[in-house]
C-alpha cells in the first residue's frame, strides 16, 4: 500500500511539474509573438560612424524562432561596402532574443565574433524594441542605446547612440535599413 500511495505521489509530482513548465512556455510564447514581424531574412545596407567619419555596409540578418517559439535567434553580418561592391566581414553577431516570465521582461543576449558578449534588458512593443549597452562597469563611462522597428513601408530600421554618463544623448552613430527577402 505505501508503495502505490509513494508511486501515486510521484506521478503526481511530475505531472504537476510538466503542466508548469508548459504553462511556463506558453506564457514565453505569447509574450515572443509579438516579435513576429522580424522573422524572416532580411537584407539592406547602413552606416557606423565612430568619430572618424562614416563607414557604410551591407547587412543580411537571419531571424528563426527556436526552442519550440519561445525564443528568437538573430544572426547579422556586415560587409565592408565601396560603392555597390561588397567586401570584407566587418561585423559577424548572434543574438538571442527571450522573455523571463518571472521578471516579466524581455532580455537581449549578444555575442560578436570579437568574443564580446552580454545579455541586456530590453523593451518591446508590437513593431518595435530597445536595449541599451552599459560602458565601462555599470556604465560610469555612458552607454550606448538601440532601437529596432519595422517602419511604415515594412523596413526594419535600427540605430545606435552613444549617451554619456550626465547630458544628453548624441545624434545617432549606427543607421541601418534591412528589406525582408523572405519569410519561413
Amino acid at each position: 500500500m505505501e508503495l502505490k500511495l509513494n508511486a501515486l505521489v510521484f506521478v503526481f509530482v511530475v505531472a504537476c511539474g510538466a503542466t508548469s513548465a508548459q504553462q511556463g512556455g506558453d506564457e514565453q510564447r505569447a509574450a515572443m509573438a509579438r516579435f513576429d514581424w522580424l522573422v524572416g531574412d532580411w537584407e539592406g545596407s547602413g552606416w557606423v560612424d565612430r568619430g572618424s567619419g562614416r563607414s557604410e555596409f551591407f547587412s543580411t540578418e537571419r531571424v528563426r524562432r527556436a526552442a519550440g517559439g519561445a525564443v528568437i535567434t538573430i544572426e547579422g553580418v556586415h560587409y565592408s561596402k565601396t560603392g555597390q561592391t561588397r567586401g570584407a566581414v566587418v561585423h559577424d553577431a548572434f543574438a538571442v532574443i527571450s522573455f523571463d516570465p518571472q521578471s516579466r521582461g524581455y532580455r537581449f543576449g549578444s555575442h560578436l565574433s570579437t568574443g564580446q558578449s552580454g545579455v541586456f534588458d530590453m523593451t518591446a512593443s508590437e513593431r518595435e524594441f530597445a536595449w541599451r549597452l552599459p560602458i565601462g562597469d555599470n556604465g560610469e563611462r555612458g552607454r550606448v542605446e538601440c532601437s529596432a522597428k519595422l517602419d511604415a513601408d515594412g523596413r526594419w530600421v535600427e540605430t545606435g547612440r552613444f549617451c554619456p554618463p550626465q547630458g544628453e544623448c548624441r545624434p545617432p552613430s549606427f543607421h541601418m535599413e534591412l528589406t525582408r527577402r523572405n519569410k519561413p
